[in-house]
């Protein structure tokens, strides 16, 4: 339990220190890491995660929860994928894209992947807006305050807990005589 509340300290402190736009940036990326199936995209975005100005916290934070809600909406993002691939108008373009080096790799004609990224697209514009209006809300509320000190309590008690234990080790082991 104490590393549970480390991380949520540590994420605590970056919401309330980091730059509202990078929060904002590292869920766009991670949302969309965790929407695409492992694959060479998911290598891609990985890097631009690394390389881009970003919070790295939330952006693996929003890949663990739109991962799992990934397996729910693939249903739905096979659908919308193999509408697109299917477009009479889009066909001349997939052509090309398919003909081109490296786009083949990332998978583009799978309709789940297609439908994914399109889902990323759409989700990433609000997405953003959304979580840096949670981010500046957030900040200076009661809400924080009250996180402040539930994370302060426990860490003092977790600490005293551990001298404790540590106590209590002490008594078994042997002293060198």
């Amino acid at each position: 339990m104490p590393n549970v509340l480390k991380l949520l300290k540590k994420y605590h402190e970056t919401l309330s220190r980091t730059a509202p736009k990078k929060i904002a940036a590292g869920f766009v990326l991670g949302m969309f890491l965790g929407l695409l199936p492992l694959s060479i995209n998911s290598v891609i975005i990985l890097v631009l995660i690394f390389a881009v100005y970003n919070d790295k916290t939330t952006s693996l934070l929003a890949a663990l929860i739109f991962g799992a809600l990934g397996f729910a909406i693939d249903p739905l993002a096979h659908r919308l994928g193999l509408a697109a691939l299917q477009a009479s108008f889009l066909r001349g373009a997939w052509t090309v894209i398919y003909n081109l080096p490296f786009l083949p790799f990332t998978g583009f004609n799978n309709s789940i992947v297609m439908g994914n990224t399109l889902i990323g697209i759409v989700l990433a514009v609000p997405g953003a807006f959304l979580v840096r209006h949670l981010v500046l809300q957030y900040r200076g509320s009661p809400a924080q305050a009250k996180v402040e000190a539930f994370l302060r309590n426990k860490l003092v008690s977790g600490l005293t807990a551990g001298f404790k234990l540590l106590d209590w080790r002490t008594l078994f082991i042997r002293k060198p005589q």
